[in-house]
């Protein structure tokens, strides 16, 4: 399983270009997965890590616009993540930093009587849905989407 955070479509990010004012500001990944940066146009961002991202703009910034930019990028919101199968209240949840696989399925408002409570599925951005062992304290990531299975009696 993927433990590395990738931006993804929605993630609103705060661009700090240092001595650039009018560089700088707050932008979001949009539909096509890019982030429309003043001078360098769009972006990719979607599926890569914040640093791939920065590196990509600081590059872009230096060829022939800076010399020797200095680029910062912060997540201010990250996208929802879903809980769904045999939880009480499936749905959409807005992460929070921190989160595991046990906090997800209390947000969900825990499992119902049919749940099967030793494993659930896990799909991640970029991965195959992934079986993982209950109880876990595997960190939830945003865009995660949360699956529990039923048990059959």
């Amino acid at each position: 399983l993927n433990r590395v955070y990738r931006l993804g479509i929605g993630d609103k990010l705060k661009l700090t270009v240092f001595g650039e004012e009018n560089l700088s500001g707050q932008c979001e990944v949009n539909a096509m997965g890019q982030v429309s940066v003043p001078l360098i146009g769009e972006v990719p961002a979607k599926g890569r890590a914040v640093s791939e991202f920065r590196n990509d703009v600081t590059r872009r910034l230096s060829e022939g616009y800076l010399k020797n930019p200095k680029v910062n990028v912060d997540i201010l919101n990250y996208r929802p993540i879903y809980v769904h199968g045999e939880v009480k209240n499936g749905g959409e949840f807005a992460y929070r930093n921190g989160l595991t696989l046990r906090d997800a399925v209390a947000m969900a408002g825990g499992f119902t009587y049919r749940a099967d409570q030793s494993y659930l599925y896990i799909g991640r951005e970029g991965d195959a849905d992934a079986a993982i062992k209950m109880p876990s304290d595997i960190a939830v990531l945003p865009g995660d989407n949360i699956r529990i299975p039923e048990r059959f009696f």
